[in-house]
């Protein structure tokens, strides 16, 4: 079972705060800390994830704030989990900031085990709830909002064709191998086919000179003719794992394949791409390309921009008011213009302060003549709308641009660039290091809320 939160201190715990005199205060944890017991709401959002599914009886393991601050402290301070368990341990300010006082702190694979089972979903409602505490406080009006787009990457290598058949092939085969010690009855013909699929991806790679093109071509028809026979080998350990009956080796049979259903489709999107691209020279749409097997939701992100022409892994919406607080944030799937994100931007936001906003800042990527119309008319009825336009500009629209009230807007919109560098260099918003789609958009939510908390605790 797991606790909301330690209602009871140890006499080890009172000696440990007693302690306290002999070290300086962290004021920024402290506020923070204020912050977090003046809104219950979160802590119980998160623990209906947390304490989904556990029995009331047994050991109590961590509490659910012990949890939700420990990874406050992950986010801000970019901890590995290995890491935080050592910070956690020495440090007499995280230890009074996330309520373990003199206990013994648990192992750092209990700490990713509890931040993954908190979903993307709560950390939406819990960054909602300090956006509605921030407004309580007068710390934020609503009146101007502002908006801008970021690319967060996944934390994959940079893709090649070459690269994506090598990882399919070593993982493939890690797997074979793992079948053939763990799971003896289970006969497939199997052949280790690494070594040379690592020096044909090798060749590809540092292929130079006028011969450049043939050698790469004629190096991926082999790299691709031993793909394939390792996938048919895949597939065929495959179906012998599914006839493992032997008690021993049930369990590992069960686990193998359930890694293969998972990479095998991928292997053969693999292949079948390195064909259509290298071989039959065709230009394979964003929505249809793999560039990582071990991150397939990835989405390559081409926004124009010459020093990083192409990204690897999700646009991320973002937008604040005069207080820099993120007043909300949103993960988008595919490569959607920013200003198909306008009218979602606007409602939420009538939804969070009750009114729309006064005025609205954002670069030429949210323009559109339509968005224009769609903030000024009912019901939103947005004053001031100062959105770029792209291209040609007639008279007419240089003449509005240049509006002294025009301008003042976009020098306000350049706020929100610093506080997207401060994300993406303080808290995370650079690279997500956990795995899968839904981990992706916790890991997005957690950096938002570590963000507004800090940034509450500043201006309170």
């Amino acid at each position: 079972m797991r606790k909301p939160f330690e209602a009871q201190m140890t006499i080890e715990d009172h000696e440990f705060l007693e302690m306290g005199s002999f070290f300086p205060k962290d004021e920024q944890l402290e506020k923070m800390s204020v912050v977090l017991d003046e809104n219950p709401q979160i802590l119980e959002e998160v623990a209906g994830d947390l304490c989904a599914g556990l029995q009331q009886t047994g050991k109590h393991g961590m509490s659910v704030e012990q949890v939700l601050r420990s990874a406050i402290i992950y986010q801000i301070k970019a901890y590995s989990f290995r890491e935080l368990e050592a910070r956690l341990g020495d440090s007499f300010n995280f230890r009074k900031f996330t309520s373990f006082y003199a206990r013994k702190i648990p192992h750092y694979t209990d700490f990713e085990k509890a931040f993954k089972k908190i979903r993307p979903e709560t950390f939406e409602i819990i960054n909602d709830l300090l956006v509605a505490h921030a407004i309580k406080k007068k710390l934020e009006d609503g009146k101007k909002l502002r908006g801008d787009t970021a690319v967060v990457e996944s934390n994959i290598h940079h893709p090649t064709d070459s690269t994506l058949l090598w990882d399919g092939v070593r993982v493939l085969d890690r797997l074979m191998a793992g079948a053939v010690k763990n799971c003896p009855s289970a006969i497939f013909e199997y052949h280790k086919r690494t070594k040379v699929s690592k020096k044909l991806c090798y060749k590809i790679t540092m292929a130079k000179g006028k011969k450049a093109e043939k050698t790469r071509a004629k190096c991926y028809r082999e790299l691709l003719r031993y793909s394939r026979e390792v996938l048919a080998m895949a597939k065929a350990c495959r179906a012998a794992l599914s006839g493992v009956c032997d008690f021993h080796e049930k369990d590992a049979a069960v686990f193998l394949g359930g890694e293969m259903d998972n990479y095998i489709p991928l292997m053969e999107k693999s292949i079948a791409q390195c064909e259509r691209r290298v071989l039959q020279g065709e230009k394979v749409p964003a929505s249809e390309k793999i560039v990582s097997i071990f991150e397939p939701h990835t989405d390559v992100i081409c926004r124009g921009k010459t020093m990083s022409p192409a990204e690897f892994g999700h646009k991320v919406l973002i937008t604040s008011g005069a207080s820099c607080l993120i007043t909300q944030y949103k993960v988008c799937e595919g490569n959607p213009g920013d200003n198909e994100l306008f009218q979602n931007l606007l409602e939420k936001h009538v939804e969070q302060f009750g009114k729309c906003t006064e005025a609205f800042a954002g670069d030429r990527r949210f323009y559109s003549s339509e968005n224009e119309r769609l903030a000024a008319d009912d019901p939103f009825n947005v004053e001031l709308v100062s959105i770029p336009k792209p291209g040609y500009r007639s008279s007419k629209r240089r003449a509005f641009e240049d509006k002294a009230w025009f301008k003042k807007l976009q020098r306000f919109r350049a706020g929100i660039e610093g506080g997207l560098s401060t994300l993406i260099r303080c808290f995370g918003l650079d690279r997500c290091l956990w795995r899968g789609f839904a981990s992706f958009k916790s890991w997005v939510g957690l950096s938002v809320f570590a963000y507004n908390l800090r940034k509450i605790a500043v201006l309170g």
